[in-house]
């Protein structure tokens, strides 16, 4: 996904599995819904742990973003740490 102009505002859905799920499988988990992606972005980075973590993902009305990808929205929004294991 394009990020250079990435809108914060816009409302995203994160995914998540609590176990490792068999390659490709992608329904089924976890999901909470956020107004604002900014939000979604923070849960992940500092509510979701271990393997709910390394599984999440956001979904938009245009795209999905990865995990790699949450994380640089994550550091661009001033917060480059993520929470302690």
């Amino acid at each position: 996904m394009d990020l250079t102009d990435f809108d914060y505002s816009q409302p995203a859905n994160v995914l998540w599995f609590t176990s490792i799920p068999p390659p490709g499988q992608t329904t089924g988990g976890e999901s909470r819904h956020f107004s604002q992606v900014t939000d979604s972005i923070r849960f992940v980075m500092e509510q979701l742990h271990g393997v709910d973590h390394a599984t999440a993902s956001i979904t938009l009305e245009n795209g999905s973003l990865t995990l790699t990808e949450i994380e640089l929205l994550y550091s661009r929004l001033g917060r480059g740490k993520r929470h302690p294991e």
